[in-house]
C-alpha cells in the first residue's frame, strides 16, 4: 500500500514488508514549512466540516460530512508522520529526539 502526501514534493510513504511502519527514503527530512502547511490544511478542513455541520446543518452520517472527515483524518495523520520525522531528524539529542541525526552522527542511540 502507498500514501501520496497532499502538499510538497510528491513522495512516496511505502507500506510493504512490516505493516504500519512506513518506509522513509534518505533525504526525507520534513522542512519545518511542511509541517506548517499541513498545520493548515488541517485547521482548513477541521474549519470545513465544522461548517457543513453548524451552517448547512448537516448530520454526522451524511456522506458529505463522512467524506471531509476522512479527509480531514487523513491530512492529521500525515501531520503527525511529518512531526514524527521531524523530531527523529532533529539533531538535539534531549529525551530521545534526534535518532535519526544519532545514528548519522555515529553517536549511541
Amino acid at each position: 500500500m502507498a500514501h501520496q502526501p497532499g502538499p510538497g514534493p510528491a513522495r512516496r510513504v511505502v507500506m510493504e514488508g512490516r505493516p504500519l511502519v512506513p518506509e522513509v527514503p534518505p533525504g526525507a527530512q520534513p522542512s519545518p514549512q511542511a509541517v506548517e502547511v499541513l498545520q493548515n490544511l488541517v485547521r482548513s478542513q477541521a474549519d470545513a466540516v465544522r461548517a457543513l455541520k453548524t451552517q448547512q446543518g448537516l448530520p454526522n452520517q451524511d456522506p458529505r460530512v463522512l467524506a471531509a472527515v476522512g479527509t480531514l483524518q487523513q491530512l492529521k495523520a500525515e501531520l503527525e508522520l511529518q512531526q514524527q520525522l521531524m523530531e527523529a531528524f532533529a539533531s538535539n539529542t534531549g529525551s530521545g529526539g534526534g535518532v535519526v541525526a544519532q545514528l548519522v552522527s555515529g553517536d549511541d542511540v
